[in-house]
């Protein structure tokens, strides 16, 4: 049961966002500002009980952190256009320094 928490909640936390989009179930706004701690929380909870995949956990968390930064307006305007091609080349560095 334990690999099906990630999946089960990004489809409650999927379907959630598409319905509220949609029109058919709007999201309290509280929901809304604070729904990136859900992967900070998995991030953790997998790098704290999972030794198999510890960089995917603290790829998680840090990207959960990001996101809950942004949706709490901690970060200035123009850190949010560089973080994702930052993030790609320290995604290609690390795959390239890693041992086969």
């Amino acid at each position: 049961m334990r690999r099906y928490g990630p999946g089960i909640l990004l489809i409650i936390l999927g379907v959630g966002f598409f319905f509220d989009h949609l029109g058919i179930w709007k999201l309290n706004p509280t929901i809304w500002r604070w729904w990136p701690l859900a992967i900070v929380v998995l991030g953790v909870a997998y790098l704290l009980f999972s030794w198999s995949s510890r960089v995917a956990a603290g790829v998680m968390t840090l990207i959960g952190g990001f996101l809950l930064a942004r949706q709490l307006s901690l970060l200035p305007g123009a850190v949010i256009p560089t973080f994702w091609p930052v993030m790609m080349i320290l995604s290609g560095l690390w795959v390239l320094t890693q041992k086969k």
